[in-house]
């Protein structure tokens, strides 16, 4: 599990494949989602660092030949959503439950400074804790859920 805010430009830069698909590459997308072309696929290994998935080569081998993995190929619609995917619970605010993020020190997928909880965008673990484990219960909101993507292979 990681706890990355994508909507964060600094994230954003980041976890994409390269600066292309960090910039302009999601100028495209967000175009591309507005239009009869939204259903477009694109491979998830050139939209994003699947490449840091793991540090096993051999891991890394099955993970790029996997369809519902690191070999996944989503619409331009997926891509843009992913982007600016807003949480129902924004993660300062949430206090539901506690969780404990436990993170490789060699995690090259999601970095330690990008999901640390001083960061604004990840602030989940001292905000369950400062809350004191108390659980309130909260409407899902009118906030659509991140959409999943298709397993379909792109052949």
């Amino acid at each position: 599990m990681t706890f990355l805010d994508q909507r964060n430009p600094q994230v954003w830069r980041r976890t994409s494949h390269d600066l292309f698909h960090a910039t302009a590459g999601t100028a495209l997308f967000e175009l591309l989602a507005r239009t009869p072309l939204r259903g477009m696929r694109y491979p998830m290994s050139m939209a994003s660092k699947m490449s840091a998935l793991c540090n096993d080569r051999g891991a890394m081998k099955v993970f790029l030949r996997d369809k519902t993995s690191a070999d996944n190929w989503v619409s331009a619609k997926f891509i843009a959503e992913y982007r600016r995917y807003a949480p129902d619970i924004e993660a300062a605010d949430f206090d539901i439950c506690p969780i404990l993020l436990t993170q490789p020190a060699q995690d090259h997928w999601t970095p330690l400074e990008l999901s640390d909880p001083g960061q604004r965008s990840a602030n989940v673990i001292a905000n369950a804790f400062r809350a004191g484990f108390r659980s309130r219960h909260r409407s899902a909101g009118s906030r659509p859920a991140l959409p999943e993507p298709s397993r379909r292979s792109h052949q």
